[in-house]
């Protein structure tokens, strides 16, 4: 398993997670060109993404979707009201969304995504486990953790 944080702060934020063959990006709040820059020195590019998860839809975690999915198709996960926003914001087109209900998996092949409830002042604000050879979990802003 590999952790790699692009950004993270109230600027932006993105996290590259690749686990048994497979790469994450864990939110889009910073530039197009950013996340092409730091997934090559990963030595990948979009292309490579098999899913971008959104943990909910303040700018610091979406300004960079709406070019990076215009270019690159990559499935966009997240739960149902920051799909609604994305999706009537323009944030990212309907077709590349894929709704991830709160506490359900998506699997892809060996690697299983699950999502949590987080406390933050957004609708369906979630955190994501990624379990492969190793087991990652990731919560942003958040005030507590809950068990």
């Amino acid at each position: 398993m590999k952790i790699c944080c692009f950004a993270s702060g109230s600027r932006g934020n993105c996290t590259l997670i690749s686990i048994n063959g497979k790469n994450f990006l864990i939110d889009a709040g910073i530039s197009m060109r950013r996340i092409c820059s730091c997934l090559a020195c990963n030595s990948l590019t979009p292309n490579d993404i098999d899913a971008l998860l959104i943990t909910h839809q303040h700018s610091d975690h979406i300004s960079g979707l709406r070019m990076l999915t215009k270019y690159y198709p990559i499935k966009v996960i997240c739960p149902r009201a920051t799909a609604a926003y994305l999706i009537n914001s323009a944030s990212c087109s309907r077709e590349l969304i894929e709704i991830m209900p709160i506490g359900s998996k998506i699997e892809f092949g060996d690697v299983i995504v699950s999502s949590f409830s987080t406390s933050h002042d957004t609708e369906d604000s979630v955190g994501y486990r990624i379990e492969g050879e190793r087991i990652f979990s990731f919560a942003t802003d958040t005030g507590y953790v809950s068990d």
